[in-house]
């Protein structure tokens, strides 16, 4: 039962189901303007089973009156909780009806509010995912207990309202009244409201009606165009894939401010963040994102709105599976045939997370909502859709598909968990899998695999795979794979020879390879990013490829090289400067810009955390010279904007007197032709003016704020501010505080706090970061207490000392949360990683 803390235990959840049944809920809102609370009326009817100690309702709203079964009733009304006992009775349909006074949240969380800066418009979402319906109106606010909602709401008349259905409006006064169809049976956390200013484009797709809503001052940012025929390709590919037709009556995407996720699949009726909409003509790499993010989220329509887990241990039946399909319709239904680069460098999340001391199983035990909410993370995203993506290979696309079909005829509107899904799996393909599903569902780690090769008279006498275990644990899986045998021709390395393989154990012998040994260069055993492991390169291997990388065309093959040489840098097996030089020798002929923007995303923390004080200044110096050499070049628009934000991050350590440029840049006395200097693009210098604390650094801030009076330049401008050495205590103090301003307001403003050039003014925070962590993760919300750690752990003092103080304050803090705990054992890890590949590369 939920108690003192707003956390809902997996036991309380699993005997609340006994409980009740057959739940429906009649929602009434009142939204006034420029007001900082509402009202609601919920009746909430339900079949009492077994009364037990009471019904307990999750509600943290101020509850004015209460009636049960039509009668005044006696309640106790907890900070999180209302509990009935009075006036209910056992195996009969019960009602009860409760008014109450609510404030709106300012964390992205149940019911969020935003004013806008520039127009004064106001709108208002609701996002529960994972527990926070509660937070706007009573209910049993867990997966299982599915429902039907009945929603009004009485709103300005100039205002517009959305649900997951369809609504009628009526005038009432100066206001009107939109009332709702009745929704399907669904979750608690996917019932969803948005209220306000909001505008929209309309269109539809086989008699489906869609609509794109926005704000006022968002619109110019919109391509409408493009999204519905990403929306419409999507339906028609899911409906035709999973033979299921799209399961709701419209279909509304909804781009909302201040949003703590990429997106929320309420049916009917997604919510996306606005950080996809960019200020700028969207390159292809942003193309990609809004579409993948559009796709994950109509997968869920399926997986998780129409069939949804029982409890959040198996979240990856929701989220693993949007994240795999998302990519894959993506190559099947879309233009963008390259998706699965897209889906190589989003995996990058599942080998961090999956290395990491909390790593946990795929299907996790979830013992409450808390739990829960740490496990949307890279196992259950990331890693899950690698596996599902392995799984397929493993039994092939048909099986997989008819696996799917099977599963949503069976358990279409109800709750499953891993063996109902598997169980529709083994009748498509004929196989047994559950020892397949206890491999790699069950467990955690990732196998490594190398090749070992004898060479005879010319030619390849013998090839096996060595599958190596994680450090976590002995395990060793069955998998199929593809490999590629490396030849090289005209100048360039192609794949001479592939063929699709089984492999488990610790050795496996591949027969029947059909290769001249005199023109092997170099093989690679995860050919086409089918497998879900670590590749390692024998020295001979590793000595070709990094001195013939630009000779490796394939874009898949480049990227996953790039990014076992990564994994090598972070496990101390590879020097970081060697990385860096390997990017700066190949990167000005890098074609593709997702390959560009991952190989700097590598450099950037590299250069922030992986080389020693000189180095840094080095390399900061060196990475600018280049880019600006390309920015001066005759490449398309799209790479100069990833060369510029590598121009803009390295002008952090360069010279003053080199530094000057960025001035001329700001100031248009150098103006690069067929590039766009947007409005973000000038905030990210403007920040480093003032992390350099340069003369000029306030008088550029103001003359930007005055030009951006959007609200993300009042976002901007604060991680320009928190960047100046001279206002660093100010700022430290709202983030502990987390007053008077919104999450996502300070959440930008903690990016602007930690500067490299700044260590020496900085070192007072590291511990006043330990003095100050607890209280944040006690008193703010999981969203926030999230956003302190990540951006304000002392990762930049990767040090004994620091990692002396982590430590210490695990031991003496750590199982005070479980978020903490998780989150101090995690960035340890990370501490312990930098401080390794310093001792051994960082030596002056």
């Amino acid at each position: 039962m939920p108690g003192k803390t707003d956390v809902l235990l997996k036991t309380f959840a699993e005997s609340r189901k006994e409980q009740v049944d057959n739940v429906k809920y009649e929602l009434f809102l009142n939204f006034e303007p420029k007001k900082d609370k509402y009202s609601g009326k919920c009746r909430i009817s339900f079949f009492l089973k077994d009364k037990k100690q009471g019904v307990v309702l999750e509600s943290i709203s101020d509850v004015k009156s209460v009636l049960v079964n039509g009668k005044e009733a006696g309640y106790e009304k907890g900070d999180f909780t209302i509990k009935f006992g009075e006036g209910l009775e056992n195996e009969k349909e019960n009602l009860i009806e409760i008014e109450y006074r609510a404030d709106y949240n300012h964390t992205g969380d149940g019911l969020h509010k935003f004013t806008d800066v520039e127009d004064g418009g106001e709108y208002i979402y609701s996002n529960f995912e994972p527990y926070d319906a509660h937070r706007m109106f009573p209910c049993f606010d867990q997966p299982d207990i599915k429902a039907t909602l009945k929603l009004s709401v009485e709103i300005p008349k100039k205002w517009t309202a959305i649900s997951n259905e369809k609504g009628e409006e009526k005038t009432s006064g100066e206001n009107k009244i939109v009332v709702f169809s009745k929704t399907k049976k669904i979750s608690t956390y996917l019932f969803h409201i948005s209220a306000g200013n909001y505008e929209c484009f309309e269109d539809s797709c086989d008699g489906i009606k869609m609509k794109i809503y926005f704000r006022k001052s968002m619109k110019k940012y919109v391509r409408e165009k493009e999204m519905f025929e990403l929306t419409k390709k999507g339906l028609k590919f899911y409906s035709d894939f999973f033979d299921c037709k799209y399961p709701f009556s419209k279909y509304d995407q909804i781009f909302v401010p201040e949003f703590n996720s990429g997106a929320m699949e309420n049916p009917g009726a997604v919510t996306f963040s606005e950080h996809l909409l960019v200020r700028h003509a969207p390159t292809r790499n942003d193309k990609a994102r809004i579409a993948v993010t559009l796709l994950h989220e109509m997968a869920h329509m399926w997986f998780g709105d129409l069939v949804t887990m029982k409890w959040w241990d198996d979240l990856w039946l929701n989220e693993s599976f949007a994240d795999f399909m998302g990519y894959f319709s993506m190559f099947k239904a879309t233009e963008f045939k390259d998706s699965w680069e897209d889906f190589y460098a989003r995996k990058a999340w599942a080998y961090y997370q999956d290395q990491l001391p909390t790593t946990h199983p795929i299907a996790a035990n979830a013992e409450d909502t808390d739990a829960a909410f740490s496990n949307f993370d890279g196992i259950s995203y990331a890693k899950g859709a690698s596996v599902i993506k392995q799984l397929m290979f493993y039994i092939g696309e048909e099986n997989f598909r008819n696996g799917m079909r099977n599963y949503f005829k069976k358990y279409a509107w109800k709750n499953t968990e891993l063996a109902d899904f598997l169980e529709c799996l083994e009748e498509a393909c004929g196989k047994n899998l559950s020892e397949w599903f206890d491999d790699w569902i069950k467990t955690t780690g990732i196998n490594s695999i190398s090749s070992e090769i004898e060479f005879s008279d010319g030619k390849i006498k013998n090839f096996a795979i060595i599958q190596h275990p994680s450090m976590e644990n002995d395990l060793l899986r069955k998998h199929k794979t593809k490999i590629a045998l490396f030849s090289e021709n005209n100048s360039e390395a192609k794949p001479e020879f592939v063929k699709e393989v089984f492999y488990e154990g610790k050795k496996t012998e591949i027969k029947d390879i059909e290769m001249n040994g005199k023109n092997f260069k170099f093989a690679f055993l995860n050919y086409g990013d089918w497998d879900y492991t670590k590749d390692k390169f024998d020295a001979d291997s590793l000595k070709y490829i990094l001195d013939n990388l630009g000779k490796i065309k394939d874009l898949l093959t480049r990227q996953m090289i790039y990014g076992c040489l990564w994994q090598m840098v972070r496990d101390a097996e590879f020097n970081p400067k060697d990385f860096l030089e390997l990017v700066l020798k190949n990167a000005s002929e890098e074609k593709n810009l997702l390959s560009l923007e991952r190989m700097f995303l590598r450099v950037k923390n590299i250069l922030n955390f992986f080389i020693n004080e000189n180095d840094f200044k080095i390399y900061c110096d060196k990475f600018f010279e280049i880019s600006f050499k390309m920015l001066e070049s005759k490449i398309d628009s799209e790479r100069k904007s990833e060369w510029f934000n590598m121009l803009a991050f390295a002008s952090i350590g360069i010279g003053e007197e080199k530094f000057e440029k960025m001035i001329h840049i700001l100031e248009n006395k150098i103006v690069f032709d067929d590039f766009e200097f947007d409005d973000d693009k000038r905030w990210s210098v403007i920040a480093r003016f003032h992390a350099r604390g340069h003369e000029k650094a306030d008088e550029l801030l103001e003359i930007e704020r005055s030009r951006d009076k959007s609200d993300r330049g009042q976002k901007n401008a604060a991680v320009a501010e928190a960047s100046n050495i001279k206002n660093k205590k100010r700022f430290w103090g709202i983030y502990v505080s987390g007053e008077g301003k919104s999450l996502d307001y300070i959440r930008e403003a903690m990016k602007g706090f930690y500067w490299r050039i700044q260590k020496e003014g900085l070192e007072e925070y590291m511990d006043l970061f330990f003095s100050d962590v607890k209280t944040v993760f006690e008193k703010r919300d999981r969203h926030y207490a999230m956003a302190f750690f990540e951006n304000l752990f002392p990762m930049l003092y990767a040090n004994g000392k620091t990692l002396k103080k982590a430590i210490h304050f695990l031991e003496n803090s750590g199982d005070s949360n479980k978020l903490l705990k998780k989150y101090l054992e995690e960035h340890i890890d990370g501490l312990k990683r930098i401080i390794r590949v310093l001792e051994k590369y960082g030596k002056d």
